[in-house]
């Protein structure tokens, strides 16, 4: 039997944005994927990036500003189109990439909102996440990308999986472009010299 091929839900027709998943019968969620392939991962470096996870279909000009803005602050910022200076851009196995940034991450912005909140990907990527932040102290922070969807006084309020990850930490507004250099200022604060 053969695999079919699953998109990561980010980059549609994209060669690099699909991974053969084994048949039916040997299916595992890519949440499982990457906690079983990166529960065993040693030997790390001790320089570490920031890493931005977010959903394609929301704000994605806003996250590559902050981006931008967080490397003119000296961070060595991770985005799946780009990459860091200890990684590389996306390619290949995409549970592999995405687990191996987040191993190679100092800080994970988590930029929210209701696309981030329904992506398989987005999910998994958190998950794993919020794993390292129990083991190993990743830190994570929380750029909401909806004005009608934060984690209160909203038309939408974050609920479920992502609403229980935030809880009450607080979290930072990037729905419009005149937040950004607040927004990435308060971010730099939290991280500190980490990731430079």
């Amino acid at each position: 039997e053969e695999g079919e091929t699953v998109s990561d839900g980010k980059s549609e027709g994209n060669d690099n944005s699909t991974l053969t998943t084994p048949p039916p019968r040997l299916q595992r969620s890519s949440s499982t994927l990457i906690l079983q392939r990166m529960h065993s991962v040693s030997n790390l470096p001790n320089q570490r990036h920031v890493m931005l996870s977010y959903s394609w279909a929301k704000n994605k000009s806003l996250v590559i500003a902050l981006g931008r803005k967080l490397r003119e602050l000296g961070y060595d910022v991770w985005r799946d189109e780009e990459g860091s200076t200890l990684l590389p851009a996306m390619s290949g196995d995409i549970v592999e990439a995405m687990a191996e940034a987040i191993q190679y991450s100092h800080t994970m912005i988590i930029c929210v909102s209701p696309e981030y909140k329904e992506s398989p990907n987005c999910r998994a990527e958190a998950k794993y996440a919020r794993t390292r932040q129990q083991r190993n102290g990743l830190q994570l922070l929380y750029v909401m990308m909806d004005e009608n969807y934060r984690t209160h006084s909203s038309q939408q309020v974050v609920d479920g999986w992502l609403g229980f990850m935030i809880g009450a930490d607080l979290w930072y507004p990037l729905w419009s472009l005149d937040q950004l250099e607040k927004t990435a200022t308060s971010l730099a604060e939290l991280i500190g010299d980490n990731a430079k």
